[in-house]
């Protein structure tokens, strides 16, 4: 994990459970990392920045407290509590933000999927889903589908599924970073 930057507010976010660690005016991409998967999150970003993509980047330091706060939220809203107004660090952080959203986790997709409905835009989640590997950690995120490459690909994906970029420039950036797209899916095995 990069070190905790001196910025206003980021204590607070990291306790909130997420917080902005680079914003980028005019940001098509929001790229959002949890741990260890940082490091891929941010040689992702400087990937993307070379096709000319500007990427906002995102730390999440606790999904699981996200969703608590805005099921609390929720509830609140629901019961009528004074004050109640619905929104979550969730909600609150991301409502101004344009653009697409990729998730990127060690962990199983269903943690960062537990926000899913509170993220403003195309959300799409790339996480370690699998069973009893040992390998070495590139070979890993590359058989999970979370390294930056990884990352990467399926940010300019979801860009192309969203009319915002080319499929074909999507599938020449993979094959010229060594993607094999045909393999299967290490969730299925």
């Amino acid at each position: 994990m990069p070190p905790l930057q001196d910025d206003a507010g980021v204590e607070e976010g990291v306790l909130k459970g997420m917080y902005c660690f680079e914003r980028r005016a005019g940001a098509a991409v929001n790229l959002m990392g949890s741990g260890a998967i940082m490091h891929e999150v941010l040689r992702a970003r400087t990937l993307l920045a070379e096709l000319g993509v500007v990427c906002s980047v995102w730390s999440v330091t606790s999904y699981t407290e996200l969703t608590r706060q805005a099921l609390a939220a929720e509830r609140a809203t629901l019961l009528g509590i004074d004050g109640a107004d619905g929104l979550c660090p969730v909600t609150e952080l991301l409502q101004d933000e344009q653009g697409i959203f990729v998730a990127a986790t060690d962990y199983m997709k269903a943690l960062p999927m537990s926000i899913s409905r509170w993220v403003p835009g195309p959300y799409t989640v790339l996480g370690t889903d699998g069973f009893g590997l040992s390998e070495a950690r590139p070979d890993l995120r590359n058989y999970f589908e979370v390294s930056a490459e990884w990352i990467a690909f399926a940010a300019l994906s979801t860009l192309s599924q969203n009319d915002q970029w080319d499929r074909e420039a999507a599938v020449v950036f993979a094959r010229d970073a060594g993607l094999d797209l045909t393999k299967m899916d290490p969730a299925s095995l």
